[in-house]
């Protein structure tokens, strides 16, 4: 859920629900205020990316009816149960292995999120999706790369045309 910046226990707390309605993906994802973390609802508008990933999800794992006995999005085991945070952090260090030859920890998909929103819409939308009270909690999880950087000591990056950061 990288294309959404959920939290470990928004991850693992999402249902089937929550990602289609109507046999449809989402348009806006809803974060449930009980999944949340302090409890507070965020609306995340659906990328195109992550409406692919939740097609996927309906025609590879859900299927028609859903995720049969589970209510959640992420069953596993005979028994259907909903995953554990902990899963999820196997799962990605894993595939960070697998794929970049390193380990990858959920929290750093938020911090890319962040980091990625802040650089295309500023640090206020960023600090919106994220679900953030405080900004000063958003600019940590936000980090300039390199490029952004090289563009600014070389003065062809301002603050007014990228989303006043």
């Amino acid at each position: 859920m990288r294309e959404a910046g959920l939290g470990g226990g928004e991850r693992v707390g999402l249902d089937v629900a929550d990602l289609v309605f109507r046999g449809a993906p989402v348009q806006t994802l809803i974060v449930r205020g009980e999944i949340a973390k302090r409890g507070k609802e965020r609306r995340i508008p659906v990328s195109v990316r992550l409406h692919g990933a939740i097609l996927d999800l309906m025609r590879l794992v859900w299927g028609p009816a859903g995720c049969g006995s589970c209510d959640a999005a992420w069953c596993c085991g005979p028994s259907r149960r909903r995953v554990t945070a902990r899963q999820v952090e196997s799962i990605v260090r894993r595939a960070g292995l697998a794929a970049l030859g390193r380990p990858v920890h959920p929290h750093m998909l938020r911090h890319t999120f962040g980091s990625r929103m802040e650089a295309v819409a500023g640090i206020r939308v960023a600090q919106e999706l994220l679900g953030h009270e405080d900004i000063r909690t958003t600019q940590i999880y936000t980090h300039p790369s390199a490029d952004r950087l090289l563009a600014a000591v070389n003065g062809r990056c301002s603050p007014e045309r990228n989303g006043g950061t």
